[in-house]
């Protein structure tokens, strides 16, 4: 877990940050995602976190 300095935040904050927040890898990274604005179904994708790129989203939903 990411080490927050205790100047920055209060202690509530430094926890829910140890707690949720998250230092990304750079490259590949498999994703779960929400499609709140459409088919309200989770979907895993295949993302570079270099370039901001889906590459592959193996189990998304056809169209209807």
């Amino acid at each position: 877990m990411p080490d927050v300095p205790a100047h920055l935040t209060d202690p509530g904050a430094r926890d829910l940050d140890r707690g949720w927040m998250r230092t990304n890898a750079c490259g590949l990274v498999p994703e779960r995602w929400f499609h709140e604005g459409g088919c309200r179904r989770w979907l895993t994708l295949l993302r570079d976190t270099a370039s901001d790129r889906v590459l592959e989203a193996p189990d998304a939903p056809l169209s209807r």
